[in-house]
């Protein structure tokens, strides 16, 4: 099931800090909607996850 999203046209393209000291992730689409974020514990944990989060982000934007 996941294969059908792994072209999709979502990337994460910016990780911001938050003044807490977590991470924000930017995902997004080539349509040029606001993107999709993502919070995150650190840059580590953002560069781990982000294809993973990614594909479920699409998904979960698409029901």
């Amino acid at each position: 099931m996941l294969e059908k999203w792994k072209n999709d046209n979502l990337s994460p393209v910016g990780l911001k800090e938050n003044e807490d000291g977590t991470f924000t992730g930017y995902f997004f689409k080539s349509d040029g909607t606001p993107p999709i974020t993502k919070d995150y514990e650190s840059e580590e944990d953002f560069e781990a996850n982000k294809e993973k989060d990614r594909i479920e982000l699409l998904q979960l934007n698409q029901e």
